[in-house]
């Protein structure tokens, strides 16, 4: 059985309707087929950022301009991960039919199956 890490991905989506190239994203820019999905690890941020401040503000321009012309969009992204002290467990916010709730993070679950 696959180890699941996926609650530590984002994932964007093509919603353009058509073939794109998204220079930003990594880790040279990609083409995405309409409808495509492409899966990150960690947040968006943190996984187009190159490290070069004038780039970086290029790449987050260019996300923000794609999100808000409805190009992409940000299906997920790492769930929020809490330590309770007191039970010395971590638990995931999660959402189900629309309310706010905690979980077991992603690889507990795929450890006790």
């Amino acid at each position: 059985m696959a180890f699941d890490v996926s609650c530590l991905y984002s994932v964007l989506k093509n919603i353009s309707g058509a073939t794109r190239n998204f220079s930003y994203l990594p880790p040279h820019g990609r083409k995405l087929e309409a409808a495509e999905t492409l899966s990150v690890f960690g947040d968006v941020q943190s996984a187009i950022s190159r490290g070069d401040r004038a780039l970086d503000d290029r790449f987050f321009s260019s996300l923000e301009n794609d999100l808000s012309n409805q190009n992409i969009e940000v299906v997920s992204t790492p769930a929020v991960i809490l330590y309770d002290g007191d039970t010395q467990q971590s638990k995931m916010l999660h959402i189900d039919s629309g309310v706010l709730a905690v979980v077991d993070p992603c690889w507990e679950s795929s450890i006790s199956e």
